[in-house]
């Protein structure tokens, strides 16, 4: 967990010319901000690895303000900002990585303020909580089913370049179309999306195939198809077909992505064979993954593990492998106990997602990532981990999926023998 810092050099200057100049110091400081934009970063003196990162409100009716982001503390109580003198000037600082892309949201007389400590379920709902930093000019739009929300994105001094997520107008653009799919099996109905690459055609040498879970995030918060348009335009990986499965609302999402046979059913049964249908791609697994972020990685682990027949590589961007129904950590007790199979894994997991789950005593989502991946390594596995600086999070995942795209790339192309 960071430390909270509240020192920031530029607070303790306008509170110094507050004394001095009074109120002409606090409209200087306002003009300051709404030109650089928020939040504060500021160097630490002989400490290139972090910045101090301040977030700011402006408001005099109000009585709390929480800052609430992946890369901080879950425990509202210790993200308050605090009023300077009775200026209508509201703060908190934090001493952070440098090189952090993380997202955050600002909540105003946020009703679990004071709370020491929060439930799984109000975990889920702080998502929705509060709104994007009116002072800042990035924003990030996010979607899950039909529920949107719109954060606030910031880049420190060293955070990694994202290039690949930019759309570049001489970039050949792949084609994404909607449709809707009927599942007997779950008697639902839900969004899909496929990507097919510039100049598809539809015969000859069968495309590789990704299923991506958590359709709407890659379509929106983690901008898939731009991603894949700049990767296959600069040769990094070969063209393939992107499925994008849709949710319906949330609370179908964790119950069908939290290791759910009918749901395992409905991608076999009826996902594969109406792709098949509608595009031309592979049906060799060994050409085959199986995508998702957070619970979708959890799911696609799951979705291997049950059908090894139809997808022979998996793809985790941050998998939830802490769930369990009893025991800590249940799938990967499932690899253990299971045959090795001919599956491969691409794993990723934040340096910062270290916190335990609420209501459990487990293995924070990065540990349990780390298992996971020592248990595939011990029994034989293929498997490419990797970690990232941040935490749980849109700003990490949005360039951290291509290098996950690179290596699904790497499968796409194998031809099996």
């Amino acid at each position: 967990m960071m430390q909270s810092q509240p020192s920031s050099p530029r607070i303790g200057t306008l509170r110094r010319r507050l004394r001095t100049i009074g109120r002409a110091a606090l409209d200087t400081f306002w003009e300051e901000v709404q030109g650089q934009g928020t939040p504060l970063i500021e160097p630490v003196p002989d400490d290139d690895r972090h910045v101090l990162v301040t977030f700011l409100w402006r408001g005099l009716d109000v009585e709390t303000v929480v800052v609430i982001s992946p890369a901080l503390s879950l425990i509202p109580r210790e993200n308050r900002l605090q009023r300077l003198q009775n200026t209508d000037l509201w703060y908190k600082s934090y001493l952070l990585p440098s090189n952090l892309h993380f997202t955050y949201r600002l909540s105003v007389n946020d009703p679990l303020a004071s709370a020491p400590t929060l439930t799984r379920e109000q975990v889920g709902g702080r998502l929705l909580v509060g709104h994007a930093d009116l002072l800042n000019a990035h924003p990030i739009t996010t979607q899950t089913g039909t529920t949107t929300w719109t954060s606030s994105l910031a880049s420190l001094p060293k955070a990694p370049l994202y290039p690949w997520s930019a759309p570049e107008p001489a970039t050949p653009a792949g084609s994404v179309e909607e449709f809707t799919l009927f599942s007997a099996r779950l008697n639902n109905e839900r969004r899909v999306w496929i990507y097919t690459p510039p100049q598809y055609v539809p015969n000859g040498e069968p495309y590789g195939l990704l299923v991506l879970f958590d359709g709407e995030a890659y379509r929106c918060g983690v901008p898939a198809a731009t991603i894949l348009d700049n990767l296959i335009a600069s040769g990094e990986i070969p063209p393939m077909v992107v499925v994008m499965v849709g949710c319906i609302d949330i609370g179908t999402r964790t119950r069908e992505l939290a290791c759910h046979d009918p749901f395992v059913e409905f991608v076999g049964d009826e996902l594969i064979p109406w792709v098949n249908q509608h595009v031309h791609v592979t049906r060799d697994p060994t050409r085959t993954v199986v995508g998702g972020i957070s619970l979708g990685g959890l799911a696609a682990a799951f979705v291997a593990l049950r059908r090894s027949d139809l997808f022979g590589g998996v793809l985790s961007q941050s998998g939830s492998f802490w769930w369990s129904p009893a025991d800590e950590e249940w799938l990967t007790r499932q690899y253990v106990r299971a045959p090795r199979l001919p599956v491969r894994f691409y794993l990723e997991a934040g340096l910062l997602e270290t916190r335990p789950v609420p209501g459990r005593d487990g293995a924070s989502l990065l540990v349990a990532n780390r298992h996971l991946r020592d248990v595939l390594e011990a029994k034989g596995y293929s498997v490419h981990y990797t970690e990232f600086v941040g935490g749980h999070d849109f700003a990490c995942w949005r360039g951290t999926l291509a290098e996950g795209l690179r290596v699904v790339g790497r499968w796409a192309n194998t031809k099996s023998g």
